[in-house]
C-alpha cells in the first residue's frame, strides 16, 4: 500500500476535495473524518436518526433521549415509550391544583401509551400500577410520599396475522415527583 495514491471522493465529499492523501496517511484520514463529524454533529446525528441506529451493549450510548411533554400530554413519556427504550427517566415538572392527585399525569400517559403503543405497565414487586400508584402517591400524607416511583413496563407488536400481540421488549421507568422542600420523606442524617 505504501507509494499508491488513494481518492477518497465519496467518502470526503464535505471537505470539497481540500484533502489529498496517500496510503500511508491513513491516520490523517480518519482524523479528518472524525474531525468533520465533531464540527457536524447535528448532521450524523440525523443520520443514525435516519438509519434507525440503536446502541445496545453493556456500555450506554453518549447520546441520550430528551423529549418534552406538549399537546397530548405533559411528561414527554409517550416519545421515548415508542423508541422501546430500556431505561428512562421522566421529570414531573407540571403544576396541580390541591385535589388533583399526584399521578394524574402519569396514568393519563400510561393510558395513551397502552391505547397507541400497546405498552403493559406493572409496579416493580409486579402489582398493577394504577392501584400501586393510588397506595403509595395518592393516599399516602404529603409528609410521606416518594420522591420518585419506578415501574416496569413491556413493548408489545402486533404478530404479523393480526390475531394477537407479540413482546418485544421490556424496559425501566422511574419517575422523578415534584415535591416542596419541606413535604415528602426526610433523612435524618445523623453526625
Amino acid at each position: 500500500m505504501e507509494g499508491r495514491e488513494i481518492s477518497l471522493p465519496v467518502l470526503l465529499s464535505p471537505f470539497n476535495g481540500r484533502y489529498h492523501f496517500s496510503g500511508t496517511d491513513c491516520h490523517d484520514i480518519f482524523s479528518a473524518i472524525l474531525r468533520w463529524c465533531v464540527v457536524n454533529i447535528y448532521h450524523v446525528r440525523f443520520s443514525r436518526l435516519f438509519l434507525q441506529t440503536v446502541d445496545l451493549g453493556p456500555v450506554p450510548p453518549a447520546v441520550l433521549n430528551l423529549s418534552d411533554g406538549g399537546h397530548v400530554e405533559d411528561l414527554g413519556l409517550l416519545a421515548l415509550l415508542k423508541k422501546r427504550l430500556r431505561k428512562i427517566v421522566v421529570v414531573d415538572g407540571t403544576s396541580r391544583g390541591q385535589s388533583q392527585p399526584v399521578s394524574l399525569e402519569l396514568q393519563r400517559s400510561l393510558e395513551l401509551a397502552r391505547k397507541k403503543l400497546r405498552c403493559s405497565f406493572s409496579a416493580m414487586d409486579g402489582r398493577d400500577v394504577a392501584e400501586d400508584l393510588r397506595c403509595k402517591l395518592d393516599e399516602m400524607p404529603d409528609n410521606y410520599k416518594p420522591r420518585f416511583y419506578k415501574f416496569r413496563v413491556e413493548y408489545f407488536e402486533r404478530k404479523p396475522n393480526g390475531l394477537s400481540d407479540e413482546k418485544v421488549g421490556e424496559g425501566d421507568v422511574l419517575l422523578i415527583l415534584p415535591r416542596h422542600p419541606d413535604q415528602g420523606k426526610s433523612r435524618v442524617i445523623s453526625q
